[in-house]
């Protein structure tokens, strides 16, 4: 890698926000500090209630699926329960 290419990956870093220090010496070279990237986020007042309704509806609807899913098992439950209680009372011991 050339040292050009090394300085403008270096510079896009810098950009990005990431943090990094540079060592002298033989095994020197320029390394990235353990800080984690926290890019700053800003919404308008529009996007934070568009997120919240998102979140909210989204939620509803998974709920409402689960709803939905408990019926459709214990219908199904019931159908297999009231098979197997008729094949109970039909066995005979012989």
């Amino acid at each position: 890698m050339s040292e050009r290419t090394a300085l403008r990956d270096i510079t896009d870093l810098e950009q990005l926000g990431l943090s990094f220090y540079t060592q002298a010496g033989r095994q020197g070279g320029y390394h990235l500090t353990n800080n984690k990237l926290l890019t700053p986020i800003r919404f308008n007042t529009k996007e934070i209630n568009a997120i919240f309704f998102a979140l909210e509806a989204i939620k509803r609807f998974l709920l409402r699926l689960t709803v939905m899913n408990m019926v459709k098992l214990s219908r199904n439950y019931l159908k297999v329960y009231r098979i197997g209680y008729k094949n109970r009372l039909n066995f005979k011991i012989k």
